[in-house]
C-alpha cells in the first residue's frame, strides 16, 4: 500500500500513540510519521482510514496524501491551506497561505482564472486523477478542546509523558522558526505555559 504524505503541523501525541495503539517500533523520530503508521494500522488508504488517523492524533495539522493511483486527499485541520482549481486546465494548486500561493500565481502567469476551493478544519477533500471531487468529515473535538485550553489553560491536563513529548516537539517546531531550546526554557522560566509558547510560534504573539 505506498502512498505519500506530507504534513503542515505539529503533533505532540506520536510517542504516546506508537505505546497505547502498540504501532511498530522505528527509529523515525519525525512526528508526522504516526500518521503514516495509522494509515498502514488500517491497511487501507480511504476516507476511513484517514478519519481513523486525523481523529488519533493531537497537535495542528494539514496532512496531504497522495495514493498510487494518484488520488490526492487533503486532511484539513487547523493549520492553514489554500487550494485553487483551473477547471479549463485540470490543474489545481495549493500552498499552506493563500499569500504564498498567490506569489507563485504570479510567477507562474497562468492563463485563465483560479477558483478557490473552500476547505474547513474537519474536511477531508478525495481529489481523483480526473479532477473530480468528493469530500467526507472528521471529527474536530480535539481542537475544540485545544482552543478551549488557550483560553482557558486550567482546563487541560496532560500526563508527564505527554507534556515531555510535547515539549521535545515545541523544541523541534522552534528550531525551524528560528528559535533554539533555551529560548523555550526561558520563556518557562518566565511563566509562559507550553500552548502558550506554541500560540506565539504559529501566530507571533506571547
Amino acid at each position: 500500500m505506498p502512498f505519500a504524505l506530507a504534513h503542515n503541523g505539529a503533533l505532540y501525541n506520536d510517542r504516546l500513540l506508537r505505546k497505547t495503539l502498540k504501532l511498530p517500533a522505528t527509529n523515525i523520530e519525525t512526528d508526522s510519521y504516526v500518521a503514516v503508521q495509522l494509515i498502514e494500522q488500517m491497511e487501507a488508504l480511504n476516507f476511513n482510514s484517514l478519519r481513523h488517523m486525523a481523529e488519533e492524533v493531537e497537535g495542528s495539522f494539514c496532512f496531504t496524501v497522495l495514493d498510487r493511483k494518484n488520488n490526492l486527499y487533503i486532511v484539513k485541520g487547523d493549520n492553514p491551506f489554500c487550494l485553487v482549481h483551473y477547471p479549463k486546465k485540470g490543474l489545481y494548486l495549493y500552498a499552506s497561505t493563500e499569500r504564498i500561493l498567490g506569489k507563485a500565481l504570479i510567477l507562474l502567469n497562468l492563463p485563465g482564472t483560479p477558483e478557490l476551493v473552500e476547505l474547513s478544519c474537519g474536511d477531508i477533500l478525495r481529489i481523483d486523477s480526473h479532477g473530480r471531487q468528493k469530500r467526507e468529515r472528521f471529527s474536530v473535538e480535539q481542537f475544540l478542546f485545544s482552543w478551549a485550553s488557550y483560553f482557558q489553560p486550567k482546563m487541560v491536563s496532560r500526563t508527564s509523558d505527554e507534556d515531555e513529548a510535547y515539549l521535545e516537539e515545541l523544541k523541534t517546531t522552534a528550531s525551524w522558526c528560528g528559535y533554539d531550546g533555551k529560548w523555550i526554557d526561558n520563556c518557562l522560566a518566565e511563566g509562559f505555559s507550553l500552548d502558550e509558547i506554541e500560540e506565539f510560534l504559529y501566530c507571533g504573539e506571547l
